[in-house]
């Protein structure tokens, strides 16, 4: 379950990179003013606007999630392992409760 709020987290991080991206790119073929600046200019616009569509559903589905309960952490009781400790005996180790002796 955490999964999903990690997921959230990285594509949010994400989104907001390529905005920087698609901004900078934008601001410097505006400032450069080459002969092909105009391609720079249209690129970093398309970038922009991918990435503010990216942020947004980002963020609904980072809010969807975190109000079905996903982002909540477990108690320890909860989680399950799946670790299987097939072979190990931890009879008569140091602080398990079959090492203390009643006397």
């Amino acid at each position: 379950m955490m999964h999903v709020m990690l997921h959230f987290h990285m594509a949010f991080a994400l989104s907001l990179i390529a905005l920087v991206a698609g901004t900078w790119l934008f601001v410097w073929s505006k400032q450069t003013g080459g002969c092909c600046a105009w391609l720079g200019a249209i690129i970093g616009f398309l970038v922009m606007i991918i990435a503010l569509i990216m942020t947004i559903c980002a963020l609904v589905c980072g809010f969807n999630a975190w109000q079905h309960g996903y982002g909540k952490m477990m108690l320890p009781s909860q989680q399950t392992t799946s670790i299987s400790h097939k072979g190990v005996s931890d009879v008569g180790s140091p602080g398990t409760p079959s090492a203390t002796y009643n006397r």
